[in-house]
């Protein structure tokens, strides 16, 4: 008899602990006792810019057709857009002049002299202003990537 009691006690406790578990944790996830997210991505106090800050404008806007657009770059009054395996050069009113179908996705361009330098995969191809292959550089490794281009006259 006296055994039967104090697995009753035990049992008892238990089911009190047990409850008063269950109770804490519904109480304390309840959204509005929650405490506030630290990392909270706010981005409101940028939203409102000092004109005196602004030094340009947007004067258009192009419709260039990408999925992914990776590049632009400017060159002797034309635009240079990279994306989706192509670069498409566009004049100043957005007409466009002409599209470059690459081998690849393109990760940057740069145009120098005439000359287009474009990344793609861990190589650089270099093409001509009419987009004509003029030269293809020998891969820089599986583990490369080329974010950038700077091209000189030397280049």
């Amino acid at each position: 008899m006296m055994k039967n009691k104090g697995i009753i006690i035990f049992l008892l406790i238990l089911a009190v602990v047990i409850v008063a578990v269950i109770v804490g944790d519904y109480v304390s996830d309840r959204p509005n006792r929650s405490k506030p997210n630290p990392f909270a991505y706010d981005v409101n106090e940028f939203k409102n810019v000092n004109p005196e800050l602004i030094h340009y404008r947007e004067t258009k806007n192009f419709r260039v057709g990408f999925d992914e657009p990776a590049a632009i770059a400017v060159y002797d009054d034309k635009i240079y857009v990279a994306g989706d395996n192509s670069v498409k050069i566009i004049d100043l009113s957005g007409a466009l002049l002409n599209d470059l179908s690459l081998p690849g996705k393109p990760q940057t361009v740069e145009v120098f002299n005439q000359t287009i330098y474009i990344a793609i995969d861990n190589q650089i191809m270099v093409y001509d202003k009419e987009g004509n292959l003029q030269n293809e550089w020998e891969s820089l490794g599986e583990n490369s990537l080329i974010t950038a281009i700077a091209a000189t006259e030397n280049d």
